[in-house]
């Protein structure tokens, strides 16, 4: 396998695009979801890593796995392609307040 290969980034068909997105990507032999996921947050400026999903064009599902090797993905290597959707931010839920009654 290669030591370094380069993945066209696109956005998923009828999603807003994301401002900043990098057309390709370089990635090592080994970078994991996560660490992919930190480079194009690093490009696009989103602070939040979490925020972003990265989907399988092939399949069209989101790689879940994050310490899996985004190399080693069957339709990452076949197509040589990724999309990259923007899942926002995500609010805690709140908590209900308890009150002390005297």
């Amino acid at each position: 396998m290669a030591s370094s290969m380069t993945l066209r980034v696109t956005t998923p068909a009828g999603k807003k695009p994301i401002r900043k997105l990098p057309s390709n990507i370089e990635i090592g032999a080994g970078t994991t979801v996560e660490e992919a996921k930190r480079i194009i947050a690093r490009h696009t400026g989103i602070r939040d890593y979490h925020r972003i999903a990265i989907v399988d064009t092939t399949t069209k599902s989101i790689i879940k796995d994050r310490l899996s090797i985004l190399a080693q993905n069957p339709g990452v290597q076949s197509t040589g392609d990724i999309a990259v959707k923007d899942l926002g931010t995500t609010l805690p839920q709140p908590q209900p307040h308890h009150t002390q009654r005297n």
